[in-house]
């Protein structure tokens, strides 16, 4: 698969640079940077900000973190992982800053039937099916027509690659977390090839259910990137609290201003899950809350010591909650007119379902957890009262959405920019809370072990 993906990895950085030179050198049109309606920002920056975890513009760079993840096939993990990642982030960003201008540029309105300058209604054009592809095919240059038939093939070779990658990180993931404690140990079986055969069927699976609710590109990538960016909010802590219980540690590559990055990885995985909008938000919310079930009947039972029965029970009546409460609060109180009418009226008959499912569910995650902890071992009790912010970090994303202007109100209660100041000032709040909750675990004791930090005692 890596010698494969290395092939199909040329492929996507040769093809890009091809159509950027073609677009730039034969059909740019300068003008639409400095001499349209509207000027550089004509709608804004709202949209600017919706943009980013709702367009792809997020999951784009989210490959950095692929190579860290197969970090243990690296001949020299030392330079090739640091090195890997930045260069890999700065190519990457690089060759799509330059897409996007070689697109603005090229975009001939004569061509497409619309006012110059008239931005939004590119959607109702035939680039709405395959930008490049066809603008190519429309602006009558003969090389770049031709060009356009391998931008089909592209359409078809560039997302495999990623496919295959996010298989092989997804499998070990399920693999990862079942050597924790999380899934059942059938996760843990490898072939004869050593590759964990029922974590990669799963992750097929859950991949190809995606299509079931999201049959569009464009509407999977949006919930993939806010929740794979939400899950991201624990690296800024993680790193400053193995900091502070692990110091002495052996580290070949160690961050300067460790404090100023983990901040910044903090606040910025909580604003970009906030600014992808309340519609996607309450579909993340409830999904990673669906997690919570797992936890109550593997971690709490594998390691925690508490009964699977009484965590099966527990898990199962949380599902049931959590589904119905999601579906008749939010989704057919809220979504549903907001997807016949469009933006909403600021009303107690959309805004008292949205309270009640906030209360009833922060009731119950908070209530069920705290009865999980009471069952559990010293070291589940440790593990739970260090993860309280994650559940604060939820719900507050959530209900800093619904207000906002990323939501469904026609004036929201809170505009722009003071909606995102307040975001980055909560995040910050619970960035401090996460850190000061890190505790020392058994498996950091036990790598310390390995690495000779902790001396076995004599008997």
């Amino acid at each position: 698969m890596g010698k494969t993906n290395t092939g199909v990895g040329w492929w996507k950085l040769i093809i890009p640079i091809l159509a950027i030179a073609l677009l730039l050198g034969l059909f740019l049109h300068p003008a639409n940077f400095t001499a349209l309606p509207g000027g550089f920002v004509p709608y804004g920056w709202v949209p600017v900000f919706l943009a980013i975890p709702t367009t792809g513009i997020a999951f784009a760079y989210l490959g950095f973190r692929q190579g860290i993840e197969y970090g243990g096939e690296a001949r020299n993990p030392q330079r090739d992982l640091p090195l890997g990642t930045v260069l890999g982030f700065i190519i990457c960003m690089a060759i799509y800053i330059l897409l996007q201008v070689a697109f603005i540029g090229a975009i001939d309105w004569s061509k497409i039937s619309l006012k110059p300058g008239d931005w939004a209604d590119l959607t109702s054009t035939v680039l709405s099916s395959g930008p490049f592809y066809e603008i190519m095919k429309i602006s009558g240059i003969p090389i770049l027509m031709a060009f356009a038939i391998v931008l089909l093939i592209d359409a078809m070779v560039s997302p495999s690659g990623t496919g295959w990658i996010y298989t092989g990180t997804s499998a070990r993931t399920f693999y990862g977390m079942a050597a924790d404690g999380h899934l059942p140990d059938w996760f843990l079986r490898l072939n004869r090839w050593r590759v964990p055969r029922w974590s990669t069927i799963a992750a097929w699976l859950i991949g190809a259910l995606f299509l079931i609710p999201y049959p569009a590109w464009v509407y999977i990538v949006t919930f993939i990137s806010s929740t794979t960016v939400l899950t991201y909010v624990v690296v800024g802590s993680s790193m400053l609290t193995l900091r502070k219980t692990a110091p002495n540690a052996p580290r070949p590559f160690k961050l300067p201003g460790a404090w100023v990055f983990g901040t910044l990885a903090f606040v910025f995985a909580y604003l970009i899950p906030y600014w992808s909008g309340f519609t996607t938000m309450y579909g993340v919310t409830a999904l990673v809350l669906a997690g919570l079930p797992f936890f109550y009947m593997y971690t709490a039972v594998n390691r925690f010591g508490v009964k699977r029965s009484n965590a099966a029970i527990f898990g199962i009546i949380y599902w049931v909650i959590l589904a119905l409460a999601t579906y008749f609060l939010i989704y057919v109180d809220i979504i549903t007119p907001y997807n016949a009418t469009g933006p909403l009226p600021l009303s107690a008959k959309y805004i008292t379902p949205f309270v009640i499912y906030v209360v009833l569910m922060a009731i119950v995650t908070v209530a069920f957890t705290w009865v999980i902890n009471l069952w559990a071992n010293e070291e589940g009790k440790q593990h739970i009262r260090a993860g309280w912010w994650v559940l604060a970090v939820l719900f507050s994303v959530l209900i800093l959405d619904f207000v906002g202007p990323f939501s469904v109100w026609k004036s929201p209660p809170l505009p722009f920019p003071w909606d995102t100041i307040t975001a980055a000032i909560v995040a910050l709040a619970l960035f401090l809370w996460s850190v000061y909750s890190g505790i020392p675990t058994k498996d950091l004791e036990v790598v310390l072990r390995e690495m000779g930090v902790i001396k076995e005692e004599k008997k």
